[in-house]
């Protein structure tokens, strides 16, 4: 399967850009990745959803293991999601844990 995302790590920043669907072939597929990379050295998760058309539970499942990944000081960024992942993230409630903004 291809994959529908990519990660680029720029100390402090973990980025990872993600397009199409979020579902559980490829939210297994980037959460494999993600292990591979310390949390003692990443300051800022962020994803970019820009492209992202949909996310399902497994999708979400992502974000909550990041955000439990990072030090407790370190701040998890969703960036620019479309309507309906934000109305998800909201139903939730990931959106008191997270950060949504329009850019990073």
């Amino acid at each position: 399967m291809d994959k529908n995302f990519s990660i680029d790590y720029d100390s402090p920043d973990l980025k990872i850009r993600v397009s199409g669907t979020l579902g559980v072939a490829s939210a297994n597929q980037l959460l494999d990745e993600l292990k591979g990379y310390s949390a003692e050295e990443i300051k800022n998760i962020i994803f970019y959803f820009n492209d992202l058309e949909y996310i399902a539970s497994s999708g979400l499942r992502v974000l909550i293991y990041s955000k439990q990944k990072v030090a407790p000081d370190s701040r998890l960024y969703v960036i620019k999601p479309n309507e309906m992942v934000l109305e998800v993230l909201q139903m939730t409630g990931l959106t008191d844990h997270i950060n949504i903004q329009d850019e990073y």
